[in-house]
């Protein structure tokens, strides 16, 4: 935690969410699908950790990088 300024959980989320989030710019899978593949086995948690960590929803992130 000294080390990287977060806990151990919260640099694990913030990996998971990050791949997430590289996997829903370059595919056009489900979220569903994408929060598996990620580990989180509930999209609607998947959804809500998403939402804090980045500010938007998955559905609105892939919307906002597909117009850039």
């Amino acid at each position: 935690k000294k080390e990287i300024g977060f806990s151990p959980l919260q640099y694990i989320i913030n990996r998971r969410i990050g791949e997430a989030q590289n996997i829903l710019i370059t595919t056009k899978k489900p979220i569903a699908e994408i929060s598996k593949m990620v580990g989180y086995e509930n999209p609607n948690y998947f959804n809500l950790l998403f939402k804090k960590v980045t500010g938007i929803s998955p559905g609105k992130f892939r919307k906002a990088q597909s117009r850039d």
